[in-house]
């Protein structure tokens, strides 16, 4: 079959945007103290298997040339999903093959591994969404505000974790440190935010119109000269902006 001929993908990105709402609500809600602490294998878990759905999401967003879109995908499957969940899990697995005491009623381990290191590949990873936001100026409003208060959020997550993630005490009682809280207030905002960006796509893609709208761009691209199909598709863009 030639190239011409294959079957054009749909855009995956608003089941990735809703995936990721998810996951960032269910974070929030235990950065912010709505959950115990206990909690966090539970959202690792999920996280992981959100991540590779983003991950398979990039790839599709690729072949349809969406480079903004499989970037986004790819970064915060990889890093954000996978990665620090799976560090995460190692945390509280790998210790346990290291011995383990009995404290009471509670079984702890006689060693822990410490989470600073993933601090260091959070704040870039906070770096990377900034500069995503800065591309962003040129598409949607909503989108720029998204990003750059999830690299916010990013931000005070690496430097909590930076500093051992302290404020993990009871497993019973919540994550109890502001650096932490504050994250996981911008976690819920983010994650309701991409809800909305998630049925916005979704919506507008099936009326073929826009619906629900993502504002319109800091910085608007040029439009070609009003000829033949330049002019059509200048006036589709202006349309969906």
């Amino acid at each position: 079959m030639s190239e011409k001929m294959e079957p054009k993908w749909a855009d995956p990105n608003p089941a990735g945007s809703l995936l990721i709402a998810c996951l960032l609500i269910a974070t929030g809600a235990l950065f912010a103290g709505f959950v115990p602490s206990s909690c966090a294998p539970l959202v690792m878990v999920n996280s992981i298997m959100v991540g590779i759905t983003l991950l398979i999401i990039a790839i599709i967003s690729f072949k349809n040339n969406d480079i903004m879109g499989g970037t986004l995908n790819f970064v915060f499957g990889t890093i954000f999903a996978v990665g620090l969940s799976s560090s995460g899990l190692a945390q509280f697995i790998i210790p346990y093959f290291l011995g383990s005491v009995s404290n009471g009623a509670l079984i702890a381990p006689v060693a822990k591994v410490p989470s600073h290191v993933n601090g260091w590949i959070v704040l870039p990873a906070a770096v990377v969404m900034l500069f995503m936001a800065i591309i962003a100026l040129r598409m949607s409003s909503l989108l720029v505000v998204w990003m750059v208060s999830f690299s916010i959020a990013l931000g005070f997550t690496g430097v909590w974790m930076m500093l051992g993630s302290p404020g993990i005490t009871d497993p019973s009682l919540p994550i109890s440190n502001p650096i932490i809280k504050i994250s996981g207030w911008l976690f819920l905002a983010c994650g309701i935010a991409m809800l909305y960006i998630g049925f916005a796509g979704l919506i507008n893609t099936i009326a073929g119109r826009i619906v629900l709208p993502l504002g319109h761009p800091f910085i608007k691209q040029p439009c070609p000269a009003p000829t033949g199909s330049d002019r059509e598709g200048c006036e589709i863009r202006e349309a969906y902006q």
